[in-house]
């Protein structure tokens, strides 16, 4: 008999936690989810949520998702946030309605826990029949590791319970300093540092370290020796040059000749590499696949965000019945202008991550530059909500 729940992850009997990595490796043709998984949340971890969604034939699970809430700041309000993944279904069960059994099941969960957007990594074309959207894109500098500089009193050490108040305000400023980001509460903490340093969420995480003060933190990848995928430091370039001799420092002893730092354009990064450095830029942008949103109630969540675009002269509205979102000026409007644009629901997602904005600025010739610059201030500049330990 077919049936799903939600439990406990630390409630999980010994067998149901061998059946989870197995069919996590057989799902997806190697041992990352499965390890992770095992690493993150078979250790100890207690969470205070129902955070696997199982499928059952009988005693047997043959399809899991793993899920977790996030609290996202979106400059003087915030939403709730619920990030799914690993989700996997058995390879011998796939194409029996499954799937779809599952996805109801977390959209049951997140209109029950009051969330306003579920977010997920996956196959775009797949998860459209669940009303999932693409919200951003993956991207990364490739840097020359000889090319970072050099600062006299740089130390690199493994994160540790010393350094990890500085590393919270660290997170903190960064959550500040920009307009759209993931906040991290205690509770968020301790599963990473405690819990997920041996899995993809926070593998291995470092800080740097200037005259025995913090002054960035990384953590590494799993597979790619010399891939960043989460990086904080402080948020100016007088002091940046201290992280990445820090970098240059840990990834000399690694034998790396090129460093990859997962970065969104626009951040702190992203400018000094451009501006002083030899370096490559690459955006992930694929036809069919990314990081996925499916807001669950629009008109609410249209309201939330409205809160916070009074700081940027903007307001949204939708537009019925053709269910089109339309962003305005709430400035005077020059003559022969029509300072508004309209995008459909479906790329609403990615003009509040900022991931479609050029691309709907791109349809409208005639709007003020005083609108162009409100919008990109709005939805533009900023650094992707989700850092990967929020990206379950």
């Amino acid at each position: 008999m077919i049936y799903i729940k939600s439990n406990f992850s630390n409630k999980l009997k010994k067998y149901e936690q061998t059946n989870v990595v197995v069919l996590l490796e057989s799902a997806f043709g190697n041992d990352l989810f499965s390890k992770s998984v095992k690493n993150a949340f078979f250790t100890g971890y207690k969470p205070n949520v129902k955070n696997f969604v199982l499928i059952y034939d009988d005693k047997y699970i043959v399809g899991i998702a793993v899920v977790g809430f996030r609290k996202v700041k979106l400059v003087s309000n915030s939403f709730k946030a619920m990030t799914v993944g690993p989700i996997a279904i058995d390879p011998i069960y796939q194409g029996r309605g499954l799937s779809k059994l599952l996805m109801e099941h977390l959209d049951l969960i997140g209109v029950k826990s009051k969330t306003d957007v579920i977010y997920l990594g996956g196959i775009r074309d797949f998860y459209r029949q669940f009303d999932y959207v693409s919200c951003l894109s993956k991207s990364k500098i490739v840097i020359d590791k000889d090319d970072l500089p050099v600062v006299p009193n740089v130390t690199v050490l493994a994160l540790d319970k010393k350094s990890l108040g500085s590393v919270k305000s660290l997170f903190r400023n960064a959550c500040l300093a920009n307009t759209l980001t993931s906040v991290r509460g205690s509770n968020e903490w301790k599963f990473l540092t405690k819990f997920c340093k041996n899995s993809y969420h926070f593998f291995k995480p470092q800080v740097v370290l200037f005259n025995g003060k913090v002054t960035g933190y990384f953590c590494l990848d799993p597979v790619e020796r010399g891939r960043i995928r989460e990086s904080v430091y402080i948020q100016n370039f007088s002091q940046l040059n201290r992280f990445l001799a820090g970098l240059r420092l840990y990834f000399d002893k690694l034998g790396c000749s090129q460093i990859e730092v997962m970065t969104p354009r626009n951040s702190v990064i992203y400018d000094y590499c451009k501006l002083y450095l030899t370096c490559v830029f690459v955006e992930y942008i694929k036809n069919n696949a990314g990081q996925l949103m499916k807001i669950l109630d629009i008109e609410l969540f249209v309201a939330k965000v409205n809160v916070s675009m009074f700081k940027y002269c903007l307001r949204i509205e939708i537009v019925n019945p053709v269910m089109q979102i339309k962003i305005f000026s709430t400035r005077r409007a020059k003559k022969n202008t029509e300072d508004c644009v309209f995008c459909a629901p479906e790329l609403f997602p990615g003009i509040v991550t900022g991931h479609h904005c050029l691309s709907v600025l791109k349809n409208y010739g005639k709007i003020s530059n005083m609108f162009k610059c409100d919008l990109n201030l709005a939805f533009n500049s900023k650094l992707p909500f989700i850092y990967q330990g929020d990206n379950y």
